[in-house]
């Protein structure tokens, strides 16, 4: 734990040494920001925009799969809640 105290002769205390408030003033220590930049913002935004426009060939991804392992992956995801409102032509196109 770090304690600053400030006298009356404008000078900070603390328990590794007494540092100038001039000298801070003068190395550029600036306060943290908790948000970014206006700059930062659109850089990232851009880096994002352009790895969202890369080709994605999603049919590297997919496996064929048998009559038996599709009937086992619909058996499984039968109870689940997230997949119980899907029509059957999207549960195809999911498995």
């Amino acid at each position: 734990m770090i304690a600053i105290f400030l006298d009356e002769t404008g000078s900070v205390a603390s328990f590794d040494g007494g540092v100038d408030v001039k000298d801070i003033a003068v190395s550029g220590i600036r306060p943290v920001r908790r948000q970014p930049s206006r700059q930062k913002t659109k850089a990232v935004m851009k880096a994002r925009s352009a790895a969202d426009d890369q080709e994605f060939d999603i049919q590297q991804y997919i496996s064929p799969k048998s009559d038996h392992e599709k009937a086992r992956i619909n058996e499984a995801i039968k109870a689940s809640f997230l997949f119980q409102h899907i029509s059957p032509a999207n549960r195809e196109v999911r498995i």
